[in-house]
């Protein structure tokens, strides 16, 4: 009883790395509330066991779905619009941030962290619109964009 906490976390770690390398499945929360409910009414080792299951099934309700880096499109331009996340650095004569992805013609690209290079230098927090291509590389994802077809929308709180 005194190490829960340490089966809970082994437990929590199981859950995202079993939907991040086996199976990239989705849970509903509900399912995760019915157990925390039955880990309350249940009697010592079942209330554990159900405590257990929770902490799998929140690992895996937390993971992220991974890309299929295979299905980006190579050639095509993509319109996209995120909140840059990070200050622009030199990247040989461009500026190179990170931005999350607020909406994209790409829908699995939502809510995730890209790297955006073009030769526009961004405040920090503020919207960026751009149309650009998609390249990836060493599993990362790279949009570039160039100045006519990005357009910044500054941060109102910090400009």
């Amino acid at each position: 009883m005194g190490n829960l906490f340490i089966y809970l976390f082994i437990a929590l770690v199981l859950g995202v790395l079993t939907k991040i390398f086996i199976i990239p499945v989705s849970i509903p929360i509900i399912l995760i509330v019915v157990f925390i409910g039955l880990s309350i009414f249940l009697k010592e080792y079942m209330s554990l066991v159900s405590l257990l299951i929770t902490s799998f099934l929140l690992g895996i309700y937390i993971t992220p779905k991974p890309i299929d880096l295979k299905n980006l499109p190579k050639d095509k331009p993509i319109y996209l619009e995120c909140k840059v996340v990070s200050f622009p650095q030199n990247y040989y004569g461009k500026s190179k941030f990170n931005c999350k992805v607020l909406s994209s013609e790409l829908k699995n690209l939502k809510g995730r962290q890209i790297t955006v290079i073009s030769n526009l230098k961004p405040d920090f927090l503020s919207n960026i619109y751009g149309l650009g291509k998609v390249k990836t590389k060493y599993g990362k994802i790279y949009l570039k964009a160039d100045i006519p077809f990005v357009k910044e929308e500054k941060c109102k709180f910090i400009s």
